[in-house]
């Protein structure tokens, strides 16, 4: 379970929003905040569109809606999951909080 605590956090911590490009000699990268590598491109333009819409960014969000309960793919998240993920958001600066947690599907609000 920590695995799954640490990406998780990681999750929340990294959203999109925060990504950056960086110049590399033959290519241009997204990076996140923490200087995590997401993904290279040709051009800068390319690496620009995948901070928001392309598929690292989609995939992302994919993610945060699985760990959100929004999607039931590739699993529903089990119980002790659920709990990991209402212990990250309470510790994490994040503006999502959970309402109704031990319910199956997992209602957010955002502040």
């Amino acid at each position: 379970m920590d695995a799954f605590a640490r990406v998780a956090a990681w999750y929340f911590a990294n959203p999109p929003a925060t990504w950056r490009l960086t110049r590399r000699p033959l290519s241009w990268d997204v990076i996140a905040r923490d200087g995590t590598y997401i993904s290279s491109h040709r051009t800068r333009r390319d690496a620009a569109a995948n901070l928001t819409a392309g598929p690292c960014a989609q995939a992302y969000y994919a993610t945060v809606d699985w760990y959100l309960g929004y999607r039931r793919e590739p699993r529903p998240l089990a119980d002790e999951e659920r709990q990991v993920i209402v212990q990250v958001l309470s510790s994490t600066d994040s503006s999502h909080r959970f309402d109704g947690s031990n319910s199956d599907e997992m209602r957010v609000r955002t502040e």
